[in-house]
């Protein structure tokens, strides 16, 4: 027989009719991984947490009658849980709304989903006002987040309007700016084809998506050149090549005049367009 005591137990939902009403326990050992195995007579084992031998005073048992064994299950299948909750908070700190969907995703029952959220706050393992501060803070110098993006981000993990702005009250603003700026001259350094107009849609649209201010953005904008001559002449020169086999002349102009416009190159721009090569 393959099966162990514990799957057996499971599949029929009624040990005592498998094994009789008491089961007569060999010995119990410490495993490396800090659980506890309970050897039975006739080979069967179980394997449980230290807390539900100290809790059910199973040291000192000789035996286990089937309530026994039925009460530690209930007990095992809590500390799984909890112990996978405490995985789940080790690999970075959640909020209470992150914690409550794992443990609703596990298959909990309500009691048993109160006891582990009321111990880990005891433990400060929750709290979302320090969660909120550290999120804020990571999301801030971690990433290209504005402020507007990550408070939103907060609300939907539940976290209260007045801790945001308890948080947000305390934000260096400089900061922001110069976050913001750089994010805009990359953006205006990266461009490769698109006509000042454009790129300035692109870097206010990016930029707002990302979270931050429009007044910032326009006003980070105001002083920076996003033209670039080299941008229109190459447009130019490709649009001159593409439409060239079919237009000639006067009527080729006009179509890559039209083709420019249509790429958000303004009047200026086209007009300054070097054009000593055609």
């Amino acid at each position: 027989m393959n099966k162990t005591f514990y799957n057996i137990v499971l599949e029929t939902n009624v040990w005592y009719n498998v094994f009789g009403d008491v089961m007569n326990i060999e010995k119990i050992a410490r495993n490396k991984n800090g659980k506890y195995k309970i050897v039975f007579d006739n080979k069967q084992s179980l394997t449980t947490y230290d807390d539900v031998i100290l809790n059910n005073g199973i040291l000192f048992k000789k035996q286990l009658t089937s309530e026994e064994f039925n009460k530690i299950n209930n007990e095992n299948n809590y500390y799984d849980i909890y112990n996978k909750t405490i995985k789940f908070i080790s690999v970075k700190m959640r909020s209470l709304k992150e914690i409550t969907n794992f443990l609703e995703k596990k298959g909990i029952d309500e009691q048993d989903k109160e006891k582990i959220i009321t111990k880990l706050k005891e433990i400060n393992l929750i709290n979302d006002e320090r969660f909120a501060n550290a999120y804020f803070q990571d999301r801030l110098h971690l990433t290209s987040d504005g402020p507007n993006k990550i408070k939103q981000e907060l609300r939907n993990n539940d976290i209260s309007d007045i801790v945001i702005d308890n948080i947000c009250a305390k934000l260096d603003i400089n900061f922001v700016y110069d976050k913001l700026d750089k994010l805009i001259r990359k953006k205006i350094s990266s461009n490769h084809n698109k006509s000042s107009y454009m790129l300035k849609q692109k870097i206010i649209n990016d930029m707002i998506n990302l979270g931050y201010d429009k007044h910032m953005i326009l006003e980070l904008l105001e002083y920076k050149v996003v033209n670039d001559n080299s941008i229109v002449n190459n447009e130019y020169s490709k649009l001159r090549k593409k439409l060239g086999y079919k237009y000639s002349g006067f009527e080729l102009e006009n179509q890559i005049i039209l083709k420019l416009k249509q790429k958000g190159f303004s009047n200026e721009e086209i007009n300054n367009i070097e054009k000593e090569d055609y």
